[in-house]
């Protein structure tokens, strides 16, 4: 279905100084596309997809037509999630967070929280030697947007991980526990 999006807005005027729309558009999609090729193994179609985001976003900057806060931030964003999918987490999230990104551009606390949350997923594929960074990006992201992150599932299970692994009691790691409604491992 992004195939045929792509394919249909693609043929449209490309952007303007004025006008990024379909530029912004066009980008979403390819970080859609982009994010079911890693859960389907696909790296070759991932790093075309992203590449074509990663230039729109450059010439967009920051936007946030229809709600999509597309931009180099959010592609940033976008390229943790695929990174999760696809297991690189650990050195993605090094160069995200190495990059100091204001995701406060994102104009969404609930945005910027799920990319928190992602940064943690990514943080705790490293098999327990980067959880105290993941605990950290997961509490942040459910400060950002409770609600949301509280209800994820993957959420859940992540602080269950969390827990499982950790080698002696840390209040963070409780306090997340007791919001997340998780008993003690």
């Amino acid at each position: 279905l992004c195939a045929e999006q792509l394919g249909e807005i693609s043929a449209l005027p490309g952007p303007t100084r004025g006008n990024t729309t379909v530029a912004e558009a066009c980008g979403t999609l390819h970080l859609t596309s982009a994010l079911v090729a890693a859960r389907d193994g696909r790296d070759e179609d991932v790093s075309t997809h992203l590449a074509e985001a990663q230039s729109l976003a450059a010439h967009t900057g920051e936007r946030n037509y229809l709600r999509y806060h597309f931009g180099p931030t959010n592609v940033a964003g976008w390229g943790l999630s695929i990174a999760a999918e696809n297991g690189s987490g650990p050195e993605v999230a090094d160069r995200f967070a190495a990059a100091e990104l204001d995701l406060s551009v994102l104009g969404s606390k609930c945005r910027e929280g799920f990319v928190r949350f992602t940064l943690a997923r990514c943080w705790a594929q490293a098999d327990g030697t980067r959880d105290g960074e993941a605990l950290r990006a997961l509490d942040t992201a459910d400060r950002l947007a409770p609600v949301v992150i509280r209800n994820d599932p993957i959420a859940r299970d992540l602080v269950l991980t969390l827990d499982r692994r950790a080698r002696r009691r840390v209040w963070e790691l409780d306090s997340l526990r007791h919001r997340f409604g998780v008993p003690r491992g």
